[in-house]
């Protein structure tokens, strides 16, 4: 993989020779970085960048919330001490004990969301057959990346070992963005519980993080390029792939993102399976960043059907 260059004559942080734009990652400046990772700028809605966001937070809340008022849920189990250390437990009552779990853990560049408004999803999971588990945890600044790293791993060993007393058939760990990211770090170092995990799901994930010191999420979560890559799965490929052994993987991502989204997942695949991984790279034509998620809660969608169909679960 290429590495980031840097300009030995500087004018400004930005600029290398007056007027000519410094090349940070992959042959790109600052700006094009900026513009590749914005992901509400890539679309083939008829929407603008601020509208696909209004659009989104709009779906998410109402469905979440719906979710909420109809199905049970055991809500704000602690698998920490810190605040934001909890996640919720979506249980239908027609589901039976070897029922699967479906783990995700949300995005919003590590540094916002709120895991109450990514249950939009639970009613046609649960009524397709699965338990649904929402995962929280610590944002930044408050907490490093390797934090949160490590706050996902812990989560997810909680809902193994719940899984494994309920009798369940397997886990399936996803996330989204971030969350992505996030599911395929907790693979780096498995817990003991983690046996009974089936399936890794990272949708839209970012695999090398590094480009991301040059977007405005740095003036949030202060980022150096070497720590970026220490926090990324590409680096830490080696031990995602061992971790990954015994399962298979569904990297899923929409087919109008980014061109550098589309690389991070696609090269994230192929590490896998050259290293000996059940991988499958799956681009869902005609959803963005945002609709991808938003389809989760249609049992029709192509998201939802790929990812029932890897769960093993009637479509």
């Amino acid at each position: 993989m290429a590495t980031a260059l840097t300009a030995t004559s500087n004018k400004t942080p930005e600029t290398g020779e007056v007027g000519v734009a410094k090349t940070l990652f992959r042959g790109m400046n600052k700006e094009e970085c900026k513009h590749q990772y914005k992901c509400s700028s890539w679309s083939s809605r008829t929407l603008d960048s601020e509208q696909i966001l209004q659009q989104f937070c709009k779906v998410t809340t109402h469905e979440s919330q719906e979710a909420y008022k109809t199905i049970p849920c055991d809500k704000d189990i602690k698998y920490g001490n810190r605040e934001r250390e909890r996640l919720d437990i979506f249980v239908s009552d027609s589901l039976p004990a070897d029922a699967p779990v479906f783990v995700f853990v949300h995005g919003g560049y590590w540094i916002h969301e709120d895991y109450t408004s990514y249950a939009l999803m639970v009613p046609n999971l649960t009524s397709a057959g699965t338990v649904v588990v929402v995962v929280e945890y610590s944002l930044a600044p408050e907490v490093k990346l390797e934090d949160q790293v490590e706050q996902v791993q812990r989560a997810v060993a909680y809902v193994c070992e719940w899984a494994k007393q309920r009798g369940s058939r397997g886990v399936y760990v996803s996330g989204h963005s971030a969350g992505g990211h996030l599911t395929a770090m907790c693979m780096t170092q498995p817990h003991d519980s983690y046996h009974i995990i089936k399936g890794v799901i990272p949708m839209s994930g970012i695999y090398d993080v590094r480009p991301i010191t040059y977007t405005s999420v740095a003036d949030t979560m202060p980022l150096t390029e070497e720590y970026a890559w220490e926090q990324s799965p590409m680096k830490q490929i080696k031990a995602v792939i061992e971790g990954c052994r015994d399962k298979k993987v569904l990297v899923l991502l929409g087919g109008d993102e980014s061109p550098e989204f589309k690389r991070q997942s696609h090269e994230f695949n192929k590490s896998l399976t050259d290293g000996g991984i059940t991988s499958q790279y799956v681009e869902l034509a005609g959803e963005d960043h945002f609709s991808l998620i938003e389809s989760m809660c249609k049992r029709e969608s192509a998201l939802s059907v790929a990812v029932l169909t890897f769960m093993g679960l009637q479509v």
